[in-house]
Order: C-alpha cells, then structure tokens, then sequence
C-alpha cells in the first residue's frame, strides 16, 4: 500500500487553522452527509439536520491540543 502522506499534491491556496465554535454545524454537516451516504446503501433512514449529541462530542474538541 503506498504511503498517503508521499502523493504529490497541490496544497496552494490551503489553509489550516484551528477550528472554532462557529465551524461545529459544518463538521457535523460533513459527518451526517458522510453516515447518510453510507447507510443510505443499507435502507436506513437519513440522520436528522441537527443531533445536539453530535455536536456534544465535538466540542470538546476546541481546546484539545491548544499548543499545536
């Protein structure tokens, strides 16, 4: 298996930046989009819009890891 982290790829024009509370509906957008697509293919019904418990579980992390 090749190693990801050795394809050439184009990063301009990326950014990394430390998340914010502001960007948690659109992480919790990309992880329902990505559950949806998956169990959509097993006949399960799509995760509502909004899962407060969702959202729970990735506040904490805003302050992990402050230092990096």
């Amino acid at each position: 298996m090749a190693d990801p982290g050795s394809a050439s790829v184009d990063r301009s024009g990326v950014a990394i930046r430390r998340a914010t509370e502001a960007d948690l509906p659109e992480c919790h957008r990309v992880w329902r989009d990505g559950i949806n697509a998956y169990t959509a293919a097993l006949g399960s019904p799509p995760l509502p819009d909004d899962n407060p418990g969702v959202r729970r579980l990735h506040a904490p992390m805003l302050g992990a890891d402050p230092g990096r």
